[in-house]
């Protein structure tokens, strides 16, 4: 955390592109950029080279990552929703006394 992606990135390049430890930390640049398509496929890539258990550790973390963004996604969704069926009954409600005098 706090550090230089760029830089890392170029750090990266350099590296053997086939070695456990550099996919890993792609996909470790890949998730804090938010990319989890390319994330997945780094770790997954990581652990077949032979780094199972830090792989594994940040699928986990991938993982949470996307459900984190579903449940926000589903968040907005309802409040949307929510603001939509108050408009509607706002305007129920004037109609109904609009009616009713």
């Amino acid at each position: 955390k706090g550090g230089d992606l760029t830089a890392a990135k170029k750090h990266l390049a350099k590296a053997d592109q086939k070695a456990a430890e550099t996919q890993n930390n792609l996909g470790v640049i890949a998730l804090l950029e938010g990319n989890y398509d390319a994330a997945e496929k780094y770790f997954n890539a990581a652990k077949a080279a032979g780094l199972a258990t830090q792989a594994d550790a940040n699928l986990k973390e991938l993982k949470r990552k996307k459900l984190l963004k579903l449940f926000q996604n589903i968040l907005i969704i309802l409040v949307n929703v929510l603001y939509f069926l108050l408009n509607h009954l706002v305007v129920l409600v004037k109609i109904y006394l609009v009616v009713k005098l």
